[in-house]
């Protein structure tokens, strides 16, 4: 898990603190990202929280239902530029490289295509009664050990997702006691 906090961080819209705790996990392709606002100065009424991963250059996989959105290219010449001898990479061009982005039903997601500094997809929410929300990031190329081609990304986001959604919740525990 790794904290980032972020002070004094005037937008031109208003003056905020933001920390965030990023968690990754053993066996996904995926992080988690927990944000809280200890202070919340917009400058205007109206303002919502938002998230969002940049659309890949030369995109030929979308995918947007709710509060999930994946994004995937076959063509990375955009993102490399490799390095003479490295056996790992083929010249840019792979077959596979996607992003994928998942936001709570709880938080009320609405997703959008957002034009500023290049391509994003979005989502903004309402603000929530103690400024916090959270939200899931994965990714995928086909270099990776697991999950290397668009099919299967895909479907893997879509997964996580849903389980995301819908977290083991245990109410209550009893604890034994041995004699």
């Amino acid at each position: 898990m790794i904290r980032a906090l972020t002070l004094n961080w005037r937008t031109g819209n208003g003056t905020y603190e933001v920390e965030q705790f990023f968690t990754s996990y053993r066996n996904k392709n995926y992080h988690t990202c927990s944000v809280r606002f200890p202070s919340f100065l917009p400058d205007s009424l109206g303002v919502e929280f938002g998230c969002g991963i940049q659309r890949v250059s030369k995109e030929n996989l979308l995918y947007q239902q709710g509060g999930v959105v994946v994004t995937g290219t076959n063509d990375l010449s955009a993102y490399l530029t490799p390095n003479p001898g490295d056996p790992g990479l083929k010249a840019g061009v792979e077959p596979f490289l996607g992003l994928g982005l998942v936001v709570k039903d709880f938080y009320k997601p609405r997703f959008l295509l957002s034009k500023s500094m290049g391509e994003n997809y979005t989502f903004r929410m309402p603000l929530t009664g103690d400024l916090s929300y959270e939200f899931l990031c994965a990714g995928a190329w086909s270099e990776g050990a697991v999950l290397s081609n668009a099919a299967e990304f895909k479907e893997y986001v879509i997964t996580a997702g849903r389980e995301y959604n819908n977290p083991v919740i245990v109410e209550s525990i009893a604890a034994e006691q041995q004699k």
